[in-house]
């Protein structure tokens, strides 16, 4: 019979989990409350749950028998694998502690601390009186809490009565979260994934980030990236410092930073994949087998594979997200957007009715033989998808 393996969610972004599961010769089972996710159907059998109750993850994984669980792209998601792993004796994750350490904003500046890195500003926030430790020269600041991913309610400060205001709505709406308020960094943002073995970086990628619908949260990757040589060594070593202190288990280490004037500073660490068809992307740009990889370090050994050439050109992933109202009936792009585009995945919901929050419904992989024309299309991109909406 074969090892059964448990994927903490159906979505788009995990479909090159499930596949490489698959192609590794597992039975695939996959979680997740949405009924209509597009893997559920790709899997060999799916089992409605919440994947963020560690309790309810665990009784299925007992109940179907399974050997290994591969978390989604999801930090609760990744909790949820933590707990199983920890409850069934599977040994081949990171300890509860350690992703605390990593995924929790104020413990990971202070791991930063211990550690000698780089890191900016910051004081834990609990109560409005916290802030009177902030300096009145270290304006503007960026209030964050500690324990949500996405760039959620983070918001940036100029001045102490508007940093106050922020923190008394943030505390009233958000009991049960926690928040730190930190130095605002300028530079440019930027990713760095990269794959460990033995807490030496084995393979790594950087990336240039574009926020064009919120501030704080990436809308779309390019490569190459504009990270020199040297940044890139720093960096590498910045992780293998992390990598040792904490003794991470083999597999993905995947780190947001800031480019500035004094260096790169690392912004956030997470072991779980990053979502979008983020990792897909990885495997597109640079021919390594991104996803089977992370699979592989995630239910036993790593597997990292060569199944191409890296492209050529400047490449780029774009989330398509939609701000209007009512119900998409269809998506068109410009012409000077359609001759860039290499593969593209919609997934929208045509019964879903919007309410002109952000809703993404789809991705695109793009290709270009000029830098310039590939970072116009995407700090511009609003102005290249048109949406066709039925208003309700």
């Amino acid at each position: 019979m074969k090892d059964k393996v448990l994927i903490l969610n159906g979505g788009y972004s995990e479909i090159p989990l499930i596949e490489s599961a698959k192609r590794e010769g597992y039975t695939v089972l996959v979680t997740g409350n949405n009924t209509k996710a597009p893997g559920n159907s790709i899997a060999d059998e799916y089992i409605r749950g919440d994947y963020s109750k560690h309790e309810e993850m665990l009784s299925i994984a007992k109940r179907c028998g399974i050997s290994c669980v591969c978390s989604s792209c999801n930090d609760k998601a990744y909790g949820s694998k933590m707990y199983i792993c920890d409850m069934l004796g599977i040994d081949n994750c990171d300890s509860f502690e350690t992703i605390e350490r990593l995924h929790d904003k104020r413990r990971f500046r202070e791991l930063q601390i211990e550690l000698g890195l780089k890191f900016p500003f910051f004081i834990r926030c609990d109560s409005v009186d916290a802030l009177e430790l902030v300096p009145d020269d270290s304006y503007p600041v960026i209030i964050k809490p500690t324990d949500m991913d996405g760039g959620r309610c983070m918001v940036k400060c100029d001045n102490f009565n508007e940093l106050s205001k922020v923190v008394k709505a943030l505390l009233k709406e958000h009991k049960d979260s926690s928040f730190i308020v930190e130095e605002f960094l300028t530079g440019t943002n930027h990713g760095f994934t990269s794959l460990i073995r033995n807490q030496r970086v084995e393979f790594f990628m950087t990336d240039n980030e574009y926020h064009v619908y919120y501030d704080y949260a990436v809308s779309a990757v390019s490569v190459p990236s504009m990270i020199d040589e040297d940044v890139e060594k720093d960096l590498v070593n910045q992780v293998e410092m992390i990598s040792k202190e904490l003794n991470l288990r083999d597999g993905l280490v995947h780190v947001q930073f800031m480019l500035t004037d004094k260096g790169p500073y690392i912004l956030e660490v997470c072991r779980r994949s990053p979502g979008d068809l983020y990792i897909e992307f990885v495997k597109y740009a640079t021919g390594i087998d991104y996803p089977r990889a992370i699979l592989t370090s995630e239910v036993g050994e790593m597997k990292i594979v060569s199944i191409d050439t890296p492209k050529e050109g400047c490449l780029a992933r774009q989330v398509i997200v939609c701000e209007k109202k009512g119900m998409i009936r269809g998506i068109q792009f410009s012409d000077e957007l359609e001759e860039c585009i290499t593969e593209r995945y919609i997934y929208y919901d045509k019964d879903k009715v919007l309410d002109g929050s952000m809703y993404k419904c789809g991705v695109l992989f793009l290709k270009s033989d000029s830098q310039m024309k590939m970072k116009n299309l995407l700090d511009n991109i609003k102005n290249h998808i048109t949406f066709d909406m039925k208003e309700e």
